[in-house]
């Protein structure tokens, strides 16, 4: 799939539509919920190529990419659907040129973003049409967040100023000199990364207003000693991993310090964002193997 799923703890008023309530330790919370359709990396980076030639840059069918480092060149196939009984498909085609410009592919990713915000029914909209209230607290990047830092050899607490350099670096850069730079990736891979460093950066800055020198997002796929490979998973790994600590004992917290906690799913296929506060929690999270299934106990 390729919706983009933002789910987390809000301060904030929210509308009955977007929120939801959440149990848990004795304590109830309000979740802001809220499923993007499109804004997986596939679909959007689809929707950036409309983008540009609704723009002026596709001409005599040929695209001008900027999400793309000079000398890259790729026909692509576009599958238009017929109206009429038969439905069939008709294939259309076009070339790919890259003309490597990391803070217009930047750009380019943030318009795709605001498109349709004249439609807001609310008081502020972030994402095209659609209320999200202000993102605080701590989180967790998982999967395209973490592949592309991974890519470029980034830190797990990279700050988003991070992925602007690195970004800049790659998209900027001809073929010739990324191909001796990176032996195991593909051209596909450049144009991919190009894109994913951009559009991280206006999803997460430009969009939702994340500062580059915040640190406070972590870009991994594991926590503690667990693999994550779905948002779920994180949530479960996560609540365990704050509740047991490194020792496996119960970790308590001041009220006075209660941190957010944020799992940042996929934008690739289906990402799933979960912010808790905790309150000196007294609880354990179980596998059973008979069941197939996790239980949460308290502890007395």
């Amino acid at each position: 799939m390729n919706t983009y799923t933002l789910t987390f703890v809000s301060d904030e008023v929210l509308p009955l539509e977007l929120s939801t309530n959440f149990t848990f330790g004795g304590t109830t919370y309000t979740l802001y919920s809220n499923s993007f359709l499109n804004f997986g990396q596939n679909a959007a980076q689809d929707s950036y190529r409309e983008i540009l030639k609704s723009r002026g840059s596709f001409k005599n069918g040929t695209l001008v990419d900027p999400c793309a480092p000079k000398g890259f060149s790729h026909k692509r196939k576009v599958l238009a659907r017929t109206s009429g009984a038969s439905r069939s498909n008709l294939e259309n085609q076009y070339v790919d040129n890259g003309s490597g410009n990391y803070k217009e592919c930047r750009s380019s990713s943030l318009m795709m973003m605001q498109e349709g915000k004249e439609r807001c029914e609310y008081q502020q909209c972030h994402l095209g049409s659609n209320f999200v209230p202000e993102l605080l607290g701590h989180f967790l990047a998982t999967e395209n967040f973490y592949f592309t830092s991974k890519f470029f050899g980034l830190d797990r607490s990279s700050s988003l100023s991070d992925f602007v350099v690195a970004g800049e670096q790659l998209c900027n850069k001809d073929l010739s000199t990324l191909r001796q730079k990176y032996l195991n990736h593909s051209d596909e891979d450049f144009s991919r990364y190009c894109f994913s460093s951009a559009y991280i950066v206006a999803l997460l800055h430009d969009s939702l207003g994340v500062p580059l020198d915040d640190k406070r997002i972590e870009y991994s796929n594991q926590v503690g000693d667990t693999h994550i490979e779905w948002a779920l998973g994180a949530f479960i790994a996560n609540t365990k991993h704050r509740i047991l600590g490194a020792s496996g004992a119960v970790a308590t917290r001041s009220p006075k310090h209660r941190p957010l906690l944020a799992v940042l799913g996929a934008f690739l296929a289906c990402g799933i964002y979960l912010v808790l506060r905790w309150r000196k929690p007294k609880t354990k999270i179980i596998y059973d193997l008979e069941k197939g299934r996790y239980i949460m106990t308290r502890i007395s």
